[in-house]
């Protein structure tokens, strides 16, 4: 029973972090807004407080909602969670709060496990240049997960 569990939670990391390989590959960038846009996710910028993000199907829709007030590397690795919330299989609303980023669901930490994976072919010197106090704590978190 528990190895039947474990060799389940191993098969679905691996579906995550496969599914954004094959997306850099198909695509031709690790960039989460281009492969929003190519999946057609369309991405909100809003004026939130203690949100980072959340994803969500509206009317058959796909939104990625970004707190517009982050920094510009916050947001690359708050879409690329999001992006990774993309591949579930529901349509309801999920939040990226600030305290999200630490928690221990399922659907968060698989969202981790794409982000971690898809930032892990991005340009580390860009992302070192233009990285925060804030994005540093996220990216802390996201990167556990590779």
């Amino acid at each position: 029973m528990l190895a039947n569990k474990i060799f389940n939670i191993r098969k679905e990391i691996m579906e995550f972090k496969n599914k954004a390989k094959e997306l850099i590959k198909e695509y031709n960038t690790t960039d989460p807004f281009k492969l929003a846009d190519y999946l057609k996710i369309e991405i909100v910028y809003l004026d939130y407080v203690d949100w980072y993000g959340s994803y969500a199907v509206i009317q058959n829709r796909k939104y990625i909602f970004l707190n517009g007030n982050l920094d510009k590397a916050s947001q690359i690795f708050v879409c690329s969670h999001e992006l990774g919330h993309s591949f579930h299989e529901y349509e309801h609303v999920l939040t990226f709060k600030n305290y999200a980023l630490f928690g221990e669901d399922t659907l968060e930490k698989e969202a981790n496990i794409f982000a971690a994976s898809l930032i892990s072919y991005m340009d580390a010197e860009y992302l070192f240049d233009i990285q925060t106090e804030t994005s540093n704590e996220i990216l802390k978190v996201i990167m556990k997960y590779l």
